[in-house]
């Protein structure tokens, strides 16, 4: 245990910035490779002992260095390193991230091809801030995050490894995808494609939604689940029928290496806990079976043995509606009791037990439907758990008295409503997401939510911001630096399908009849879900109250709320169609890398709520959000991020006119000023004004939207989400002084260019759905824009620029 180390040094690590560093990592990993409790004596490269360094393992989770010359332990600008498990790792190795302090905060030293193996060795938990063997949970390889530092700097107790594990991550995961995937199996016997929405909607018209299961005969059979992308692994799904009971379908093929999949991407990405969704069917049926009972005993009994095998895997959480009546909790109970899985469970401390740690179960409490009282007593006694009320839309008030939210919107700086206006500022601007205070769980009982993108309606009518390339994510993260919540809920990680709305704002049926939940209730009722005057009463509809990407689709005035296409949804996990980059990895690498830039800025500057916190001096720059160089976390330029577009028309004469810019819309718009804004259809954005009356007439697609930030148009990358082969937006004024605008910064010799609105997609998809028209008016009475629709009667399309968000 005390022989020499020998390191190769820092050239060949490729940290050159910090010998100290790379110092460091050797000693780290020699550390786990020779002792798990014993000192290690540290010596240099040369064989000669380095005088005051000793790495010492603390609590067989952190590192500390100790010694008795720190000037001689430490070289100048570096005297911390930090060692974070890379998401890049293969399947078989774990790989670090390696930080190092610098004169400008922190800094990510080791290169993109530096590759760094820790040695694997057993016995250390996956949810390090507990001692071994809680939760059940094993990592084969190095503790999730290792310190060192000097003497002259910071100084982390034993403790560290406890305040680096805050916060405790867990993420929404589905198990539903049964009759899905296996409708689309189905259709591929039959020689047709595969298909999701994102695919029909990047057609761009050549695809049709009734191609992806109506034309097989397919809708029923897949109980109308409509992938909206597609998962890197293919359509998985977990059903596999019980012994000896019901069968409700085939058993789903390669369950085991796609559940060893995702132990792997969500372990590494740095996830603690799932919890599995039954928030929907509260009693047994067929379906029930199918897309909740079995999926959720089948990934207990996968992960079970993935850990027997000596795999890593997170905990698990049952998610299930309990309302009163509701039976299938108990098998979510006998899950959490049984030998073979009881493991598994994620634990935490419970207020209401004097802190002592707990099972955990979560219950969805909507508005009006939430969980019964007797129900959650009972699975509090049998389970021996800690039951949480879950759910999301709810106010600040509401988080205050302990309600988790899975999903959590935005809110506006000036109101505090919930907006989905997120393009238009910073990406460490915080979004102002709900934080929960006196949670039923933890030591500070704080909890927020965090994810790629949220809805407040119809995210096919973009009530939702959309995921932006990041930018949704970033700000939402922005919200946890600031607030420090000891757990953080990231919504989701493999939804992937969504079932098809009625629409309340559509045209009528085939039959004469209004449509959709104009069909089903009340004008009473529709009015306070947000449906206008103008659609409430029967018949009464707008032909441009359509999904947004599909202008010409048969399917068109179907809506979808939680999930539309690869851009306006909330999954994490890898898909074929989520970036261009690492084979549509995008969001999983800036997921784990903003938990890494967490986690970091907790062993740096903890707060004295943490759990074992001391106060210290914090590191320079550490407590900045996402201060941290080198990571993508904190890597958002501004041409990768995105912009609000004000539609101006004025109050006298022929002209309209578009603007990125605040001020000058403050100016034109302001009382007696020249022009005033053609609202957005539909409620959300707190941006630009809101009217639904637009829907009666033309002006409903003339009104706001959003683009990327300014292109590089030197060949650089376009802005995250845009695509390749983004074009510049120009602001032109002709010579009788119209506006109009055009992708030629010679304003293709009509005018000439006022300024540069930002960028746009050549290519149609769900970040960039719809398609930018230029309309010139009959008569010469001036430009304006058509957004997925033609021009008004008798006026001409003079151009189709692009796609727009």
């Amino acid at each position: 245990a005390r022989a020499p180390l020998r390191c190769p040094g820092g050239a060949a690590m490729r940290l050159p910035r910090s010998a100290a560093a790379a110092l460091a990592l050797c000693a780290a990993l020699a550390g786990r490779a020779v002792a798990e409790q014993l000192p290690v004596a540290l010596r240099a490269p040369s064989g000669r002992v380095n005088r005051g360094l000793a790495m010492e393992l603390v609590s067989r989770r952190a590192f500390e260095w100790t010694g008795d010359d720190a000037h001689e332990a430490c070289e100048d600008g570096a005297p911390v390193a930090l060692l974070v498990p890379r998401p890049e790792a293969g399947t078989h190795a774990q790989e670090w991230a390696v930080y190092g302090q610098t004169g400008q905060g922190w800094e990510r030293l080791d290169a993109g091809d530096s590759v760094v193996e820790a040695p694997r060795a057993g016995g250390v938990a996956a949810n390090a801030s507990r001692p071994v063997g809680a939760n059940g949970a094993t990592v084969p390889s190095a503790p999730r995050l290792v310190i060192s530092g000097c003497a002259t700097g910071p100084r982390l107790a034993p403790h560290a490894a406890e305040t680096a594990s805050s916060p405790q991550v867990g993420t929404l995961f589905e198990g539903w995808h049964t009759f899905g995937a296996q409708a689309l199996a189905n259709i591929s016997r039959r020689g047709g494609a595969k298909l999701a929405v994102e695919d029909v909607i990047r057609s761009n018209g050549r695809l049709q939604l009734s191609d992806i299961l109506s034309k097989w005969g397919e809708e029923s059979d897949a109980m109308h689940f409509y992938y909206q992308a597609t998962p890197s692994m293919g359509y998985y799904c977990w059903y596999r029928a019980p012994p000896g009971g019901p069968r409700v379908a085939a058993d789903c093929e390669n369950i085991t290496a796609t559940l060893t999949q995702e132990a792997q991407w969500l372990t590494r990405a740095g996830v603690d806990f799932v919890s599995i969704d039954a928030s929907n069917l509260p009693t047994w049926s067929p379906q029930a079976e199918g897309i909740q009972v079995r999926p959720q005993a089948v990934i207990f009994e996968e992960w079970a043995a993935l850990r027997g095998r000596g795999g890593a895997t997170p905990a698990i959480t049952a998610f299930q509606t309990v309302p009163a009546g509701g039976t299938l909790w108990k098998d979510a109970v006998a899950l959490y009791t049984a030998p073979g899985s009881e493991a598994l469970v994620y634990r935490a401390p419970s207020a209401g037990h004097g802190g002592q740690e707990r099972k955990v179960f979560f219950v969805p409490s909507p508005p009006g439907h939430g969980p019964d009282a007797g129900i959650v007593a009972e699975i509090e006694r049998q389970a021996n758990a800690t039951v949480v009320d879950m759910w999301a839309l709810f106010s600040a008030s509401t988080a205050a008295q302990g309600r988790w939210a899975f999903m959590s919107p935005c809110t506006d700086a000036r109101s505090g409503d919930f907006t989905t206006s997120v393009a238009g500022r910073g990406a460490g601007t915080p979004c102002g997401q709900a934080l929960t205070t006196n949670a039923p769980i933890g030591t500070a009982r704080t909890a927020m939510a965090v994810g790629p993108s949220y809805q407040l309606a119809y995210s096919s009518l973009e009530q939702s911001p959309g995921k932006l390339g990041g930018l949704t994510l970033r700000r939402q993260v922005a919200t946890a630096l600031r607030d420090r919540p000891e757990f953080l809920f990231l919504s989701s990680w493999n939804e992937w399908i969504a079932q098809p709305q009625a629409n309340p704002y559509g045209p009528a049926a085939a039959d004469g009849k209004p449509s959709g939940w104009e069909r089903v209730m009340s004008p009473a009722a529709r009015a306070a879900l947000g449906a206008s005057p103008e659609t409430t009463a029967a018949g009464a509809a707008s032909p441009y109250a359509f999904s947004v990407g599909l202008p010409g689709d048969s399917m068109r005035f179907s809506l979808w709320v939680d999930s539309y296409g690869s851009s306006l949804d909330r999954d994490i996990e890898p898909s074929v169609q989520g970036g261009a980059d690492r084979n549509g990895t995008r969001m999983y690498d800036l997921v784990a890398s903003c938990l890494r830039v967490m986690r970091l800025q907790r062993l740096l500057a903890p707060t004295g709520s943490e759990p074992g916190a001391r106060s210290f001096v914090p590191v320079a720059g550490a407590s900045a959000p996402c201060s941290v160089a080198g990571e993508v976390c904190c890597q958002a330029t501004d041409a990768e991020l995105w912009r609000p577009v004000w539609s101006l028309r004025a109050k006298t004469g022929d002209d309209s006119l578009l603007t990125v810019d605040p001020n000058e819309l403050a100016i034109l718009t302001a009382p007696g000023g020249p022009y005033e804004q053609v609202c957005s259809a539909y409620s959300g954005p707190t941006d630009w004004c809101v009217d639904q009356g637009v829907l009666a007439s033309h002006a409903a697609v003339e009104g706001p939207f959003v683009v990327g930030g300014p292109p590089n148009l030197d060949g650089g990358a376009p802005a995250q989400g845009l695509g390749a082969g983004s074009v510049p937006l120009y602001r032109c004024l002709t010579p009788r002084q119209q506006h109009l605008f055009s992708t030629h910064s010679d304003c293709e010799g009509i005018g000439r260019a006022e300024s540069m609105l930002g960028g746009i997609s050549p290519t149609r998809s769900s970040a960039t759905p719809r398609q930018l028209v230029r309309c010139a008016a009959a008569g010469g009475k001036g430009y304006y824009h058509s957004l997925d629709a033609g021009c008004r009667e008798g006026d001409v399309g003079t151009a189709v620029l692009g796609f727009v968000h």
